[in-house]
C-alpha cells in the first residue's frame, strides 16, 4: 500500500533515450557536446544572419560617429585650432629678433685721417664707434697708404663708445696719400650681466673725466721747443686710477687739428692735475680739446682701491 502512494506522487522515472546515454568511445565526445553540435548545425544560418546584421549596424554606426565628428570639425573645431595656432605663436618670443640681442653688432668705422705732428713723422688716426650695448670690442689693426704700411696696434672699446684710434709717429718723407684702415682682427667680450647689470651706469660712475682751463701758446711766443697746450684735468669721479691713459684730440673751433696721447701717473679720486702738452706739427692753433678716456674699466687693476 505505502509503494503505491509513493508512486502515484511522484511518478515513474523516466529511462535515458539512446541520445542521453551516447558517448563517443574514442575521444570522449559526451551526448552534451553532440546536442549542441546539433543545435548549431540547426541554427548556423540564423547566426550568420545574426553576425552580418550586427557587423553592418556596427559600421552604419561607426561611419556615421566618424562623418559626425569630421563635420563638426570642419564646421566649429577648425576656426577654433587656427585661433589656437595664433594665439600660441604671439604667446612665443621671436628668436629670430631674440638672436640679434645675444650677438654683437659690427663696428662702424669713419673715414681715415692723416695728420702731421712733426717734420716727416705722421699719425693715422680714424673715429669709431661701438654701438653695442653690452660687448666690449678688441680691435687689432693697421693703416696701408702708397707706398707703405703702419704697425700693427690694438685697441679696447668700451660699449657703446665713440672715439678716435691711432697710430703715431709713421716716418715718411711725403705726406700719406690712398690712406685706408685695416682691421685684422675683433675679438668680442660680453659683459656678463650678473656681474655688470646697468653697463651705462657703471660707466658713467667711472668716467667722470673733466677738461678746463685749456691755453694755447706758440713756440716763437714763448722761445719755447714746440707749440704747447695745456689744460686742467679733474677726476670727479669716486675712482681712482694707476695710470689712465688718455687720447687728446686737438681742436681749432670744430675742426681736428690733430691728436695727442697722454698718460697720467696715479690719478686720485676727487682730484685735479695739471697737463702739459708740446706740439711739433705746422701751422698749429689749438683753442679747444676733447678727451677720450682708452681705459678698460672692466679690468680691476687699472683702479688703485
Amino acid at each position: 500500500m505505502l509503494i503505491t502512494v509513493y508512486q502515484s506522487m511522484f511518478g515513474k522515472k523516466k529511462e535515458p533515450t539512446a541520445l542521453d546515454r551516447y558517448e563517443d568511445p574514442l575521444s570522449g565526445f559526451s551526448s552534451t557536446d553532440l546536442k549542441r553540435g546539433i543545435w548549431y548545425v540547426e541554427h548556423r544560418e540564423l547566426l550568420k544572419k545574426i553576425f552580418m546584421i550586427s557587423f553592418i549596424l556596427f559600421d552604419v554606426g561607426f561611419l556615421g560617429y566618424a562623418l559626425w565628428g569630421w563635420g563638426s570639425y570642419m564646421i566649429v573645431g577648425y576656426t577654433q585650432d587656427k585661433q589656437n595656432e595664433a594665439r600660441s605663436v604671439a604667446g612665443f618670443q621671436n628668436y629670430a629678433v631674440q638672436q640679434t640681442r645675444y650677438e654683437a653688432s659690427d663696428l662702424t668705422f669713419a673715414l681715415p685721417e692723416v695728420f702731421q705732428s712733426a717734420d716727416d713723422v705722421y699719425d693715422f688716426v680714424i673715429d669709431v664707434d661701438n654701438p653695442n650695448e653690452r660687448w666690449v670690442a678688441r680691435v687689432r689693426y693697421q693703416f696701408t697708404y702708397n707706398g707703405g704700411v703702419t704697425e700693427e696696434r690694438e685697441a679696447i672699446l668700451m660699449p657703446g663708445v665713440h672715439q678716435p684710434i691711432v697710430v703715431f709717429g709713421v716716418h715718411e718723407v711725403t705726406r700719406p696719400s690712398a690712406v685706408r684702415f685695416q682691421p685684422l682682427s675683433i675679438e668680442w667680450r660680453s659683459i656678463d650681466p650678473h656681474v655688470v647689470f646697468d653697463i651705462q651706469d657703471y660707466l658713467e660712475k667711472r668716467n667722470q673725466f673733466a677738461v678746463s682751463d685749456v691755453s694755447f701758446t706758440r713756440a716763437g711766443d714763448a722761445d719755447i721747443g714746440g707749440d704747447r697746450v695745456t689744460f686742467t684735468l679733474a677726476n670727479t669721479s669716486v675712482f681712482s686710477y694707476w695710470d689712465p691713459q688718455f687720447f687728446v684730440e686737438l681742436k681749432d673751433g670744430q675742426k681736428r687739428q690733430g691728436i695727442a696721447q697722454v698718460t697720467i701717473d696715479q690719478l686720485l679720486k676727487q682730484s685735479v692735475r695739471p697737463v702739459d702738452i708740446r706740439l711739433f706739427g705746422p701751422n698749429l692753433f689749438v683753442t679747444d680739446v676733447t678727451l677720450y678716456p682708452t681705459i678698460n674699466f672692466f679690468d680691476q687693476d687699472v683702479f688703485m682701491e
